[in-house]
């Protein structure tokens, strides 16, 4: 587990002295609450706030079972067995205790998440583990026979004086903490992410970080990505310098955020095949990968295969063609351009189909694509934009990093990709299910791409007649 930390407040004072662009994402960014509790003493994080009230209801059942056993057990003598139950406690016979301990939790519990907001699991630790051994004692020396003979009250008290304490752990270890700590990741990029670094600079943490002229990744041929020191770099920083006169703050800082996604990308496929586990093959050559190297980005998947296509066809189509992806992707059923930032960097969105028990997600990104002698790159990844904001219809999942690399391949006729794929979803299932089912969904991708090179070679063939 991490080490002890908490969560300070900035006061009115210290927002003064941020950095322009990043008090614009959190006070224009309304469906955000999670940014604005580095900012205001005064706000949760929504996920903190449904653990507190959990906290609260824990107490409420728990009192509300109490009361009920009480008037199961007295029948028309409840002050005479509440006293049996408060004044002349026993263990081996009142449940009173019970409320006693889930009074403690909550108390244990609000001070430490909702007062301090402390992050780290110490205070449940203490809380869940001291209620179980209480609970264990209390089901050995409880005297069943006498007093719950044929009332249920008794058993169901027991069970959620159990089972709420582990619930909260759960809650809090899986869902309160990670949330959290996307959050402050945001909150750092929007403060610190403003240098304008090499897109292939050398990345803090890097066992084996990739020089600025070329990295050397895995292939199924055995080859290695290069990519020439003649690349778009200075003609990129040219444009995007001009654009600053032009684009709000949000969009410059977004501008930045597609050079921090495609460092992402290129970090996640510079590891050697040795850091990727083989999940599955197709026909025509296709390889899932997955690692779960980089626990800041979960598990992330890797589509590797060749296409009798062109790179330069390919590419050029998904770029141009990003609207009309709906038509040969079935895993979509909305994409558009929202807004061109450059001519290497855009904000898109769309929709993706519900699957099985899985609903509709819609995604807003920040796509960066370029070209490095004849290598594609294209990097997406989650943003947040005022102008898309959340709505009910969907849910909004995140990309974390998605994209691809194109090289060709022998004579120009081939093209090879790996498409990288690292999204949170948010949904309430273990990551072991959705791990497995990623396969599927990554090897139908692959169908869906194999159909889209038919379409395109086809036209080609006309046009060439």
């Amino acid at each position: 587990m991490a080490t002890i930390t908490t969560t300070t407040a900035m006061t009115a004072a210290d927002m003064n002295t941020l950095p322009h662009d990043v008090a614009s994402v959190t006070s224009t960014t309304p469906h955000y609450d999670s940014l604005r509790t580095l900012t205001d003493p005064k706000t949760f994080s929504p996920v903190r706030r449904a653990f507190c009230l959990l906290a609260g209801f824990d107490i409420i059942l728990i009192t509300l079972l109490w009361i009920i056993f009480l008037n199961v057990l007295s029948g028309a003598k409840f002050e005479k067995e509440f006293d049996k139950e408060v004044v002349n406690y026993n263990i081996t016979t009142s449940l009173f205790d019970t409320v006693v301990i889930a009074f403690l939790r909550m108390v244990f519990l609000e001070t430490a998440y909702a007062i301090f907001r402390i992050q780290h699991w110490w205070m449940i630790s203490f809380t869940t583990t001291g209620s179980t051994a209480f609970m264990i004692t209390k089901c050995v020396v409880y005297n069943f026979d006498v007093i719950a003979s044929g009332r249920p009250v008794d058993y169901f008290l027991f069970l959620a004086s159990l089972i709420i304490p582990w619930i909260e752990t759960w809650f809090i270890v899986l869902k309160v903490f990670p949330f959290e700590k996307k959050t402050r990741d945001i909150w750092e990029a929007n403060i610190h992410n403003t240098d304008r670094r090499p897109l292939l600079a050398p990345l803090p943490g890097l066992q084996h970080p990739y020089p600025s002229m070329y990295y050397t990744g895995f292939s199924a041929g055995g080859t290695s990505f290069y990519s020439p020191t003649s690349s778009f770099k200075g003609d990129d920083d040219d444009e995007e310098d001009d654009l600053t006169n032009v684009l709000s703050t949000e969009e410059q800082h977004l501008l930045e955020e597609g050079r921090v996604c495609t460092d992402r990308l290129l970090e996640l496929l510079s590891d050697s095949r040795d850091e990727w586990v083989v999940e599955g093959c197709a026909e025509h050559g296709a390889t899932v990968y997955s690692t779960n190297k980089y626990s800041q980005y979960g598990t992330v998947y890797l589509l590797e295969a060749v296409f009798d296509i062109n790179a330069d066809v390919m590419c050029n189509y998904l770029r141009d063609n990003f609207d009309n992806a709906p038509m040969w992707n079935k895993q979509l059923i909305e994409s558009r351009i929202v807004k061109s930032l450059s001519h290497t960097t855009r904000i898109q969105y769309h929709v993706s189909s519900p699957t099985g028990p899985v609903a509709s997600r819609d995604f807003v990104s920040i796509c960066r694509q370029e070209k490095r002698g004849k290598t594609h790159i294209n990097a997406t990844k989650s943003c947040l934009y005022t102008a898309i904001p959340v709505t009910d219809r969907y849910v909004r999942g995140e990309n974390v990093c998605n994209g691809f690399i194109a090289n060709p391949q022998s004579d120009g006729s081939q093209c090879e990709m790996r498409w990288v794929f690292c999204n949170d979803l948010k949904l309430w299932i273990p990551n072991q299910v959705l791990e497995r089912a990623m396969k599927g969904v990554l090897l139908k991708f692959h169908s869906s791409l194999l159909a889209l090179v038919d379409i395109l070679n086809t036209q080609q063939q006309q046009q060439q007649q």
